[in-house]
């Protein structure tokens, strides 16, 4: 047995087992310590002074007021939207009750042009004036840049390659949708509901519905979504810009036989509103978009029913095959590209968590959710 106190035999050199007297000082692995307490080098972490160096610290900092930013942007849209939906219930309550009792069937042709014209006044102020009130705010608040109407970034020819690519794969994105929610209609058994106004049958109330269906959605609703909610997030990645301003432009529909088209078709229009660099081209393709839909309608609703349907697959067929191809030009001439990425110090992960889980927006998001739910039920909300 070994008479000493260490194991294997006596320190040759002092107190260290391991052979040697410690060379700089008191640490048994070598070495002055590295600048603290820590025997390892450097500071401990836990305690004591911050373990962090000056350029972590700054970008945590630099996430934290990102995160904050972004959240102030969620809480903004979620009240521009829940505000829209609200003022709208707010503005049609005094005209069914003291005027009419049933806004989607009248009785009379001169009551159905008053209710498309009531409606289009009420969705334009309910609409308008809560999102262009936060826009503001977000440009005086959050530096958020001014919206784009000016003229396109792109040449004239690809500017018109990406109107008439982007209304072909609205065609395509059409016909998708229609047939996803045909089987999710004959897999469960539900029909979809949707119910809205006839069509007239005068000139005058044509007109009126024209402008209420297809114009008036082109310019407010692009405004809405692309303009306001889409140019505010461009900071944290086109993509995810484009993703969450599609996703509300689909639930504000309230339906389920418009919310899945909505959804592909804001995905289209975004993308198309950035490479372009202007507005406008949004607003092209959807009054594109719409107008094609009258057409379809004016001709069902007033006896022409094989006609619509022949105009219906043959606008499907030449869109989606046109938009195919302006897609495949624009590949080839390298202008369809993808998005811009993430340009602030947040992970593009955090931005969806931190973008869709304020108060505001869960509420307003699960609002509209149940909207489409009493909808569906209904036919009505």
């Amino acid at each position: 047995m070994n008479d000493s106190q260490y194991p294997y035999g006596q320190n040759p050199n002092g107190q260290y087992p391991y052979g040697g007297q410690n060379p700089n000082g008191q640490y048994p692995y070598g070495g002055q310590n590295g600048g603290g307490q820590n025997p390892y080098g450097g500071q401990y972490p836990y305690g004591g002074q911050n373990a962090l160096s000056p350029e972590d610290a700054r970008v945590r900092r630099q996430r934290i007021l990102e995160k904050q930013r972004l959240r102030r942007l969620s809480s903004g849209a979620a009240i521009a939207t829940g505000g829209f939906i609200l003022l709208a219930n707010v503005l049609y309550m005094p005209y069914i009750f003291f005027i009419t009792k049933n806004i989607l069937h009248p009785n009379t042709e001169t009551e159905l042009i008053l209710n498309i014209s009531v409606d289009l006044l009420i969705t334009l102020v309910s609409l308008f004036v809560p999102f262009f009130t936060v826009n503001r705010l977000f440009q005086k608040g959050l530096k958020v840049e001014p919206i784009r109407y000016g003229k396109a970034t792109t040449n004239g020819a690809d500017t018109f390659l990406f109107i008439l690519g982007g209304f072909g794969m609205m065609m395509i994105a059409d016909y998708i949708a229609g047939n996803l929610s045909s089987f999710i209609q004959d897999a469960t058994g539900v029909e979809f509901a949707y119910d809205f106004f006839g069509t007239p049958t005068s000139a005058f109330g044509i007109t009126v519905y024209i402008i209420r269906s297809t114009l008036f959605p082109a310019v407010f609703e692009e405004y809405a979504m692309r303009g306001v909610v889409m140019n505010s997030l461009r900071r944290y990645g086109d993509m995810f810009a484009i993703t969450m301003s599609a996703m509300m432009f689909g639930l504000m529909h309230g339906n389920l036989v418009q919310t899945p088209f909505a959804f592909l078709a804001g995905l289209i229009l975004g993308y198309v509103v950035i490479k372009t660099g202007t507005l406008w081209t949004g607003i092209a393709i959807h009054l594109l978009n719409n107008s094609l839909s009258i057409v379809y309608s004016l001709l069902y609703d007033n006896g022409f029913e094989k006609a619509g349907e022949l105009l219906s697959m043959l606008g499907t067929a030449i869109g989606a095959g046109l938009g195919i191809i302006c897609l495949i030009i624009l590949i080839v001439r390298k202008k369809f590209t993808r998005p811009a990425r993430n340009l602030s110090s947040l992970p593009t992960k955090s931005c969806y968590g931190a973008y869709l889980l304020t108060p505001p927006m869960i509420l307003v998001l699960v609002g509209m959710v149940i909207m489409t739910i009493l909808f569906q039920k209904t036919g009505s909300i």
